[in-house]
């Protein structure tokens, strides 16, 4: 991991140490996942989703996270779970065009992007 990813984790951790029950856990999730340690993110957004299920930028933090994974159907969940939350959300309606055309599903990638225009 290089020394900037680990000194940000690091700082983020700290904050959300401080704060457990905070927002910050969307930042720390977003940095793990720049880390490659996708486990780690995945368990900080489990725990700060369930308190703060209406963060839409967690969710598409978690769809990040499991399309790094490959876990396709869960990443359109959570960007579907966005779009619940904020229905001209830029970023979620670019990761279900980005899942559907990883999925084989082109398609549907199509009418997403076609969406972000």
């Amino acid at each position: 991991m290089a020394e900037s990813h680990r000194e940000e984790i690091a700082k983020l951790e700290a904050l959300y140490a401080a704060n457990p029950g905070g927002r910050v856990f969307v930042h720390l999730a977003e940095a793990l996942r720049k880390a490659g340690e996708h486990e780690r993110a995945r368990r900080i957004l489990d725990e700060g989703l369930g308190r703060h299920g209406d963060s839409a930028s967690g969710y598409v933090v978690l769809g990040r996270v499991l399309q790094d994974v490959q876990a396709w159907s869960e990443a359109e969940a959570a960007f579907r779970r966005v779009l619940d939350l904020d229905a001209g959300n830029l970023v979620a309606l670019r990761g279900l065009g980005d899942v559907a055309r990883q999925a084989g599903r082109p398609a549907d990638a199509a009418q997403r992007y076609g969406e972000l225009l």
